[in-house]
């Protein structure tokens, strides 16, 4: 990072994919409202790439999470050089590893809330102590909003791509609604926890539908872990040929095949955020999450499917199995009712 004399921004968040994608409204509205401040961001080596061609950000600043306590500190104090207590940092982390870097800078700090007891109560006792429904992005703006003075411009989330970079503007802001005869498809069936998963049979049983019913194209798009998931999808599919790209893309790639899609299917993960990012309509999934923990798609066309059911959220990250047993949350969303709803997404 070269030092220029200008007040500087530092925003921390490490992981993960979706999280990121959460913050870049807040990253343009930082831009947009102080645009004599430059603007960092601190995060993971593993997810620099969301951010590599955003215009708004002055750099990445490239942490490593795998360093130890004395490298961490290290790191901290490289930075400290660059800060005045005229600059501001921004922790929309907030865990022990962004209090370390913290701990050391001379610049003015603001941490996100954590809201600890509001989720150990919706996830315990299935009650929404506050009454209220916010959203990770306007959690984050109000963070920030304590050290500085911020406007809401009314738009989505960005995940920005080289051609965006190269025209000068973030181009899905620009998306027009449209959905040719054949509509292209994406399907993200993976997700880290069990209990995030629909059942890999009505995966297969909605693209046979939507093939059948719209002509429609079909991708699979998914990391490494989802590769044997996507394989059984691919080979049971009969009617007709279907784009498998799990474990062939790279991040970037992968946003690019989603911004290029006229829907995306998936479970609550990252993909559904990067999908809200480029302006894709999505129908998502929730199994053991609901919409009250804030993670929903924002501020893009969705759907989000899911069970009413008095046990639920079990988890606001998701668990490797149902604490009751029976994964009703998942079973009870048949194939149809996710037909019928993309059906109404796409205007068919």
């Amino acid at each position: 990072m070269k030092s220029l004399s200008n007040p500087k921004i530092f925003i921390i968040r490490l992981s993960s994919i979706g999280d990121i994608i959460l913050t870049t409204a807040l990253i343009r509205i930082i831009r947009n409202s102080h645009p004599e401040h430059e603007l960092y961001y601190i995060t993971d080596k593993k997810y620099s790439s969301i951010l590599r061609y955003n215009r708004h950000l002055n750099g990445t600043i490239v942490y490593d999470k795998s360093m130890n306590v004395a490298e961490s500190i290290n790191f901290s104090r490289q930075l400290n050089p660059e800060m005045t207590k005229k600059d501001i940092v921004i922790d929309l982390h907030n865990n022990l590893r962004t209090s370390l870097i913290k701990f050391f800078l001379k610049a003015k700090k603001v941490s996100v809330s954590k809201n600890r007891i509001f989720k150990l109560a919706l996830t315990t006792f299935q009650k929404n102590i506050s009454g209220k429904h916010l959203s990770i992005p306007q959690l984050y703006f109000d963070t920030a909003a304590k050290a500085m003075k911020l406007e809401d411009d009314g738009l989505g989330l960005e995940f920005w791509l080289e051609s965006d970079k190269a025209a000068g503007k973030y181009l899905p802001h620009e998306r027009q609604k449209s959905v040719s005869d054949t509509p292209k498809i994406t399907i993200a069936p993976g997700a880290t926890y069990f209990t995030k998963r629909w059942l890999p049979e009505n995966f297969l049983a909605v693209a046979q539908m939507l093939h059948k019913k719209f002509n429609a194209e079909i991708s699979l798009v998914g990391g490494e872990s989802d590769i044997e998931l996507c394989q059984y999808i691919e080979e049971n599919f009969k009617q007709g040929s279907i784009s498998n790209h799990a474990g062939k893309l790279d991040l970037v790639q992968s946003a690019t095949l989603i911004r290029e899609s006229d829907l995306l299917l998936t479970n609550d993960t990252g993909m559904m955020h990067v999908a809200a990012a480029m302006q894709t309509p999505v129908v998502a999934i929730f199994g053991s999450s609901v919409k009250d923990l804030g993670f929903e798609p924002y501020r893009t066309p969705n759907i989000v499917l899911e069970s009413e059911l008095d046990c639920r959220p079990c988890s606001h990250i998701g668990r490797k199995s149902c604490p009751k047993g029976h994964f009703n949350c998942m079973k009870s969303i048949l194939p149809q009712h996710v037909v019928t709803n993309i059906a109404q997404l796409l205007g068919k």
